[in-house]
C-alpha cells in the first residue's frame, strides 16, 4: 500500500511541474531547477523522474502504449551499456559553441520549456515535430529522449555521482525474478547491482514499487553500519 502511495505522490508532483510547464509557455516564463543540483549530490538524480514535463509526458505515452501494444521494445544490455553515453557525447559536442547555436533551436526539451514567441516559425515547426515523435516512440520504447538524447540532465547525472542515499538491494532477500530490470525505464539492470550508482537512474523507484518481496529493494544512505539482512527468501516463501 505504502509503494502506491508514493507512487501516487510522484505522479502529483509530476502533474504539477507538467501545469507550471505549460502555464510558462504562455506566460513566457521559465522554472528554474538549479535548486535540485544540489539535491543530486546527496539524494541522486530527481529531477528527471519526478520534475522534468518533457520525460513525464513520455510516461505518460508509455502508459498508452501499455494499452494499446502487447510489449514494449529494449535495447539488449550488452549495447545500452555503450549507447547510454550518448546523450554525454552530444552534450560535449553541444558545448562547441558554433554547434551549440545550429543545433539548441532544435533541442525538443528546450522548445517543451520556452516561450514558443522566441523561436522563428520555422525552428519552432521542426522541433515541433522532433517534439512530438519522441513521446509517440514512447509508446512502444521507454523513455527515448532521456535514455539516448536530453543533455538537459547532464548537470544533475553528473553531480548524482556522490550521492550517500540511493537504491539498495538486499541479495539475500532478492529471487532473482528480474522484474526490476523490466520496469526500470532506463533500461538499467538493478538485479545485477547491491547499490545503484549507475548515472542512468532517475530514482523513479517503479523497480522498488513493483519489486515482489518487502525489502529486497529499499531507498536510503549507503554510509553507517550494515544492517541485518534478514533470511534467505525463495519464490516459495516470499508469497504469505
Amino acid at each position: 500500500m505504502m509503494k502506491k502511495k508514493f507512487q501516487l505522490m510522484r505522479g502529483a508532483v509530476q502533474s504539477v511541474f507538467m501545469l507550471m510547464a505549460f502555464a510558462g509557455l504562455y506566460f513566457g516564463f521559465r522554472m528554474n531547477f538549479k535548486y535540485v543540483m544540489f539535491l543530486s549530490l546527496i539524494a541522486g538524480n530527481f529531477f528527471c523522474g519526478w520534475i522534468c514535463p518533457y520525460g513525464t509526458l513520455q510516461e505518460i505515452f508509455g502508459k498508452i502504449g501499455d494499452k494499446v501494444f502487447k510489449r514494449k521494445y529494449k535495447m539488449p544490455y550488452g549495447v545500452q551499456k555503450y549507447l547510454q553515453f550518448t546523450r554525454y557525447i552530444i552534450y560535449i559536442v553541444l558545448m562547441i559553441e558554433v554547434v551549440k547555436e545550429v543545433f539548441s533551436p532544435y533541442d525538443s526539451y528546450k522548445v517543451f520549456i520556452m516561450s514558443v514567441g522566441k523561436l522563428s516559425e520555422v525552428s519552432f515547426t521542426t522541433a515541433f515535430i522532433i517534439m512530438i515523435s519522441f513521446p509517440l516512440v514512447s509508446m512502444v520504447f521507454e523513455r527515448p529522449f532521456c535514455n539516448y538524447f536530453c543533455t538537459e540532465s547532464f548537470g544533475y547525472t553528473a553531480r548524482s555521482i556522490t550521492r550517500i542515499f540511493t537504491i539498495k538491494r538486499n541479495e539475500k532477500k532478492c529471487i532473482n525474478c528480474r522484474i526490476c530490470d523490466r520496469v526500470c525505464p532506463m533500461n538499467i539492470e538493478v538485479s545485477a547491482t547491491k547499490k545503484m550508482r549507475s548515472l542512468q537512474c532517475i530514482n523513479c523507484f517503479k523497480c522498488i514499487g513493483k519489486c515482489p518481496v518487502n525489502g529486497a529493494l529499499d531507498y536510503g544512505s549507503i554510509l553507517g553500519r550494515k544492517r541485518s539482512e534478514g533470511p534467505v527468501v525463495t519464490p516459495q516463501n516470499s508469497v504469505e
